[in-house]
């Protein structure tokens, strides 16, 4: 169906229902919700799911996300999200019923002009899609994702000041940089933005996975005892400063193995480092806790 945009009812993108592909209704009762990557043009679109109730009276669910004006968007579309429509106009939560997972019988996308601003566009618009899965919410990370990059006492002398990422020692992912190290001096300042690429980008996998995550970028590794130095959790500009410390190998394999049984790691992005500082006489190191005060990553990434 193709409505008028003008009236900022919008234009649907794409429409699958299960009576087109000779399917019965799609069940996602065990799934938590709805993730896509798409290449778009920056602005808003509209996740569109319908039951059966849709032929009755119209009643349909939305979810907004925001695109990028350049590279893929990846955007999670969980169901407690999705707000009733009836006939394009809004409903109050409690003059639907609450969207039944286990019998969507139709789903599409959809371009809603006055959801953007009217003055910097004419209607027109892009989108297309990588892929559209489900996922659940877990209690605790399915994957936990060691990141790697490049500390800053690695990159060439004047290079420290413009980094602009949490960056550590290890080579990217768990594999051997993480227990081998990089040297450590002399490193060009090309080496060092190619290496947090990189990084980037396998984080990025991550994130579109659908899988509940845990990503942690320790700062650069040393092979001092665990447990001696107060460990650190940071995210956002607090990541920088504490990216340029140190941090135990033995510490950072501790953080790893507490966080695959921890709810507060689920969805995570932190960066890892130690304090110069020990900890109290007998203080209790509580790694759950530290995590408690780490923010989730938002919807989209």
């Amino acid at each position: 169906p193709v409505a008028d945009p003008s009236a900022g009812v919008g234009d649907v993108v794409d429409d699958v229902t299960a009576e087109e592909t000779d399917e019965s209704a799609l069940d996602l009762g065990e799934y938590s919700g709805i993730i896509l990557k798409g290449n778009g043009d920056g602005q808003k679109y509209t996740m569109i799911l319908r039951t059966a109730q849709y032929d009755e009276d119209g009643l349909e669910y939305q979810h907004d996300f925001k695109t990028r004006v350049k590279g893929f968007t990846t955007a999670r579309l969980p169901f407690s999200g999705f707000r009733p429509f009836r006939n394009g106009k809004p409903l109050a939560l409690d003059a639907a019923p609450e969207l039944d997972r286990r019998a969507m019988v139709g789903m599409a996308m959809a371009f809603y002009p006055i959801r953007n601003d009217p003055t910097k566009g004419e209607g027109n618009f892009y989108l297309s899609f990588a892929h559209i899965k489900a996922y659940r919410e877990r209690d605790e990370p399915e994957v936990v994702y060691l990141s790697g990059g490049a500390a800053a006492n690695e990159l060439a002398a004047g290079d420290a000041a413009k980094m602009d990422a949490p960056a550590s020692e290890g080579a990217s992912g768990a594999a051997a940089g993480a227990a081998a190290g990089l040297g450590g001096k002399g490193i060009s300042s090309d080496a060092a933005a190619a290496r947090r690429e990189s990084s980037a980008k396998c984080e990025r996998v991550v994130r579109s996975s659908g899988l509940t995550y845990f990503i942690v970028r320790p700062a650069k590794l040393d092979n001092l005892p665990g447990g001696v130095r107060r460990l650190v959790f940071s995210q956002g500009a607090a990541a920088d400063a504490t990216a340029r410390g140190s941090v135990s190998r033995a510490d950072v394999a501790e953080v790893v193995v507490r966080s695959l049984l921890d709810p507060r790691a689920c969805n995570v992005a932190c960066t890892l480092s130690e304090s110069d500082y020990l900890p109290a006489a007998g203080e209790n190191q509580d790694i759950s806790k530290m995590l408690e005060v780490m923010r989730p990553e938002q919807e989209t990434v």
